[in-house]
């Protein structure tokens, strides 16, 4: 499958709701992605499924192995071992922190390399996303970088790549010119950057998290 090779980005989405499905559709349309999803919810997956299908650019030079891979995704088990697909970026748009570390723990995140990046972008607390890069490390000698980057703009944003987003800065500093794979995902996400808020101080994983909070306080209040 040599469309998984080369100039793509992989790309696993966890959580398919309203914003989930908008903005990996709109990554999936774009052909430097290979973009596959699950949602636990049946119905809500089935409906990914068929606008996937869609979606998907038939310039793709895998539009054919990925549509029939997604396809075959019905299971937690089905998404964690997808052949010849191994994930350049993780993006979580689920409910709660549980939801994350069911996902990765015990098993998952052990069978994943120390260069797949896991995004956090549903908004979880601060001491959840704390929690879950601690057992990461604790788990694996070499983990996978995982930061809190959680988003706000609802469906219509996200389907039109639109969203605000929170980075919390990693100990590798990624900066507005970073090249990092992932940064210039959330850019295509986030109106080619323009709403790709870097929250700085050395690697700290809630930082995302507690400015998010902050800002749902203030709109809460006006």
């Amino acid at each position: 499958m040599s469309g998984y090779t080369g100039k793509h980005t992989n790309v696993l989405t966890i959580g398919v709701g309203s914003m989930g499905s908008g903005l990996t559709l709109h990554l999936a349309s774009l052909p430097q992605y290979s973009v596959l999803a699950f949602d636990a919810w049946a119905p809500t997956l089935a409906k990914f499924k068929e606008n996937y299908k869609n979606t998907v650019p038939a310039s793709h030079p895998s539009r054919s192995e990925l549509l029939q891979l997604q396809e075959n995704v019905t299971s937690v088990a089905d998404v964690t071992f997808i052949p010849n697909f191994t994930p350049d970026v993780i993006i979580f748009m689920v409910v709660n922190s549980t939801q994350v570390t069911e996902f990765l723990f015990p098993t998952y995140i052990k069978t994943l390399p120390s260069t797949t990046t896991i995004l956090i972008m549903s908004t979880i607390s601060p001491s959840a996303c704390h929690s879950i890069k601690n057992q990461s490390s604790s788990t694996m000698k070499n983990p996978p970088l995982i930061i809190d980057a959680p988003v706000s703009g609802g469906p219509v944003k996200a389907g039109l790549g639109k969203l605000s987003i929170m980075l919390s800065d990693p100990e590798t500093a990624a900066g507005a010119g970073s090249s990092d794979m992932y940064v210039n995902m959330l850019k295509d996400i986030s109106g080619g950057g323009e709403t790709l808020f870097i929250i700085p101080k050395l690697e700290k994983v809630r930082n995302g998290e507690k400015r998010r909070g902050c800002r749902s306080c203030s709109c809460s209040s006006h």
